[in-house]
């Protein structure tokens, strides 16, 4: 089996780096390859039959899941980034619960289905303390059911600028925590105005017009 993984593994280099670029996740092809036999051993569990490498169908079933997979984990980072620094009291701080790169262990992989999960479970709390722009997309993104192509279109902007401005949001709540954090927060109700649509100008019917020189 690991022979023919590894033949799978070369052969679908460039849809492994493919998923990494399409899913923002800045994951490289091999970044991915622990995960692709974590996704393998799950579907061969749940048949009841191993994934075979050698076969077509087997393999774009493992590619599938795999880019599901990655969105998912890409996006919940998104929106639990706004505390990667922010300990509450009592609490451990997200950064000691975020996992590392999948392609450092492959034990830390598997935790990462777990820490996804208790992340999950522990936004409310954060936000009941943070009074941040990061917060505030957490709350617009929660309003579209975490659907980025929704708050892109409400928002007028494209997918790349949403992830930019989002990360972009967590950073600066990472190093510059606001002042009133745990005294004033975002409201559950929030919600930006929609981005600015420009008219599109439609161009009237134009007659046919004779072209020439004139004597």
């Amino acid at each position: 089996m690991f022979k023919f993984f590894s033949l799978f593994l070369t052969k679908m280099s460039s849809r492994l780096r493919r998923i990494g670029y399409v899913t923002k996740s800045g994951l490289s092809a091999k970044d991915l390859h622990t995960d692709a036999w974590i996704v393998a051993s799950d579907i061969g569990e749940k048949r009841g039959s191993e994934v075979d490498f050698s076969d077509p169908d087997d393999q774009e079933l493992v590619l599938s899941k795999l880019y599901s997979q990655t969105r998912r984990q890409t996006d919940s980072r998104l929106r639990s980034a706004i505390c990667i620094d922010q300990d509450i009291e009592g609490e451990f701080k997200w950064s000691e619960r975020l996992p590392a790169s999948a392609a450092s262990d492959p034990l830390i992989s598997l935790l990462e289905q777990e820490v996804a999960h208790e992340v999950a479970l522990s936004s409310a709390v954060i936000l009941k303390s943070s009074y941040s722009e990061a917060a505030a997309y957490v709350i617009v993104l929660a309003h579209f059911n975490n659907e980025r192509e929704d708050v892109c279109t409400y928002l007028a902007i494209s997918d790349s600028t949403l992830y930019k401005r989002v990360a972009s949001a967590a950073n600066h709540v990472r190093v510059q925590p606001s002042l009133i954090d745990r005294i004033e927060r975002v409201g559950v109700r929030f919600m930006p105005p929609p981005g600015w649509q420009y008219p599109v100008r439609v161009e009237g019917p134009v007659a046919a017009k004779q072209w020439g020189w004139e004597f």
